[in-house]
């Protein structure tokens, strides 16, 4: 613990020299302060570090060059609190951990006073009752009149404030005229921005009709939109964007940073899938550059390949056989998916090895392929990656993740070219396909009748497929620089396909 500073009252001639090292302070000790009641106080010695420190940083002093703390340094008892010293009736010390505190910065800066209200009376018109009674005494009217502030009392200083309410009335009335012209200019410049918000390419401008809003986003309507808008918004905001362009999660920043509001960003990505429209085109259409809505039709592509995706579409055995059509209980009661496999076109690589992976025999093209499985009653209930076109149906149904989604006992109706019976047969899984003859010998009527019933059902996942595959966007062949996004687009495409009408309208909510 380090000593007590002793300071006594009483001035010493070899210190007459000393100053307050305080910036702005004046306080010296000079045979003109014997009598003042100043102490002054040296630094904590050099072996205190940490409170040397805190003086220096309290007095805004920097020990170098310019300033060092030596023997005869000292703070003035100015800039201490009366608590900092302990006190004896000769002689007062300051405490061991008394830091100086009081200084000119920071002292309360002295706030001005509010200008004093005065009564302004409203003006006397000329020929009133006191003026004439005034007159006819003789006595000076108006200005000429003179008034002893003394003898007055207040009521001559209200006679003698504001000589001019007309013109503060006249003021008065032409600020509230201008408000007024102000107020029928902002709502005029309110309507233009409302109909041009209508006129701009944009999810309002086709809300209100159906038939053009399914034109372009493949959804019923805008209320549809609007549910799928609402249930993403809470998290749209803070999508990541190709190329490390992150969106800010504060409101304010996010705003700053977008050329689009998110709803229509959601709504160009639609169009996009839609009708195929080129990134310049959309570039065109929402007034933004070429790359800016590259860049964010990949990120919403991601995004909803994630939200979307996130959520289990595959039913349970029991809730597919609450929802299962009568015409699949009477004759396969079992069936827990249906399913189908489908190829989209692709841009021809330069690569040999390359090209012969993803090389269609059935389409004779440079193909990718995914399988689709539906519901009983309609619904996608399983969608695969799109994988290379040279994959068999028995291969992606094996490396699709199909298989450990089927129990002990369902049953999978398919095509005829799906020869996965072994492969499900091991899962105690049965298959009901049309059937088929290696030669050319004749069905038997049970055949038939069996052919034309499970065809009769299975059409209804082509319909599936056929409803996603009107979006142009698979209609075109897609290039190469596209593949890396076309297996998210595929997927979000299918999951939005469940949000439109039912494919057969008996077949909703259909229940036990």
């Amino acid at each position: 613990m380090a000593e007590l500073e002793q300071v006594i009252l009483r001035p010493s001639s070899s210190r007459a020299n000393q100053h307050c090292c305080v910036p702005l302070c004046t306080s010296t000790r000079s045979k003109s302060d014997e009598n003042n009641r100043i102490s002054f106080h040296k630094f904590p010695g050099a072996t205190d570090v940490q409170r040397r420190k805190d003086w220096l940083v309290k007095i805004r002093r920097d020990s170098g060059p310019a300033f060092k703390v030596l023997q005869h340094t000292v703070v003035c008892s100015l800039h201490f609190r009366p608590d900092d010293f302990k006190w004896t009736p000769v002689v007062r010390s300051l405490k061991p951990d008394a830091v100086p505190s009081i200084f000119p910065w920071t002292m309360p800066t002295p706030t001005r006073k509010p200008p004093t209200k005065r009564a302004v009376l409203s003006p006397q018109k000329p020929g009133n009752k006191k003026q004439k009674a005034a007159a006819s005494e003789g006595l000076p009217t108006g200005q000429e009149q003179e008034v002893n502030p003394k003898e007055s009392g207040p009521s001559s200083s209200l006679i003698l404030a504001s000589e001019k309410p007309e013109e503060d009335t006249f003021n008065t009335d032409s600020l509230l005229a201008r408000i007024k012209e102000l107020e029928g200019q902002l709502h005029g410049e309110q309507e233009k921005v409302a109909v041009m918000r209508l006129e701009r390419f944009g999810v309002e401008r086709f809300s209100a009709d159906d038939n053009t809003f399914e034109h372009y986003t493949g959804l019923p309507n805008y209320r549809t939109f609007q549910i799928l808008f609402d249930f993403l918004s809470p998290s749209a905001g803070t999508m990541r964007q190709p190329y490390y362009t992150y969106v800010s999660c504060d409101p304010m920043k996010s705003q700053q940073s977008r050329a689009l509001p998110l709803a229509d960003e959601l709504f160009m990505f639609l169009c996009r899938v839609r009708q195929g429209f080129t990134e310049t085109d959309l570039g065109v259409r929402f007034n933004i550059s070429q790359s800016t809505a590259s860049r964010k039709c990949i990120a919403w592509a991601n995004f909803l390949y994630f939200a979307l995706g996130s959520m289990s579409i595959w039913p349970s055995r029991q809730l597919v056989d609450q929802h299962m059509p009568q015409c699949f209980k009477d004759k396969y009661p079992s069936t827990r998916v249906i399913l189908d496999c489908t190829e989209i076109k692709c841009q021809t690589p330069s690569s040999l090895k390359l090209n012969s992976q993803i090389y269609s025999n059935y389409k004779s093209a440079s193909t990718l392929k995914g399988l689709v499985g539906i519901a009983p009653n309609g619904p996608i209930t399983f969608i695969s990656p799109l994988m290379t076109g040279s994959c068999s149906d028995v291969q992606i149904v094996q490396d699709s993740g199909l298989l450990p989604l089927l129990d002990e006992g369902d049953s999978v109706m398919a095509d005829k070219g799906f020869l996965i019976a072994e492969v499900l047969r091991k899962q105690k899984v049965g298959l009901n396909i049309p059937p088929f003859r290696y030669n050319n010998g004749q069905f038997s009527p049970v055949e038939i009748d069996s052919s034309v019933s499970i065809s009769r059902l299975r059409v209804h996942v082509e319909r599936a497929i056929r409803r996603v595959k009107v979006n142009r966007i698979f209609q075109l062949t897609v290039p190469l620089k596209s593949v890396g996004s076309i297996n998210q687009v595929w997927t979000v495409a299918c999951l939005l396909s469940n949000l439109c009408d039912p494919l057969v309208s008996s077949f909703a909510l259909n229940t036990n």
